[in-house]
């Protein structure tokens, strides 16, 4: 695979993405075993303890906006668009299997 045709999946790529931007209710569990153990500082266990937080308050309008990112990267040509990537396919397989004959 080289790094054109990456250019094709950065529609699934920017959903998985975004889908994994937030941290997760494993995180307070860690944090707090990690201040119980005295593994981290203070300063530092509020500041994640409120990334946490935020990153959970956030996961749901990020989940909202993927659509929104997706199109607006197809519009920006940053990727193209669904039926761009799947004529493309189609045409590959076409020549493979035009090859083969």
């Amino acid at each position: 695979m080289n790094m054109f045709s990456l250019f094709y999946f950065f529609p699934s790529l920017t959903k998985v993405g975004l889908s994994l931007a937030q941290i997760g209710e494993f995180a307070f569990v860690l944090l707090s075993r990690a201040s119980h153990h005295h593994l981290i500082g203070g300063k530092m266990y509020l500041l994640l303890l409120g990334t946490t937080a935020l990153s959970l308050v956030t996961t749901p309008l990020i989940f909202k906006l993927i659509p929104v990112v997706t199109q607006l990267g197809i519009l920006m040509r940053w990727f193209p668009s669904e039926s761009g990537v799947q004529n493309e396919e189609k045409a590959t397989m076409l020549d493979v299997y035009n090859r083969t004959l």
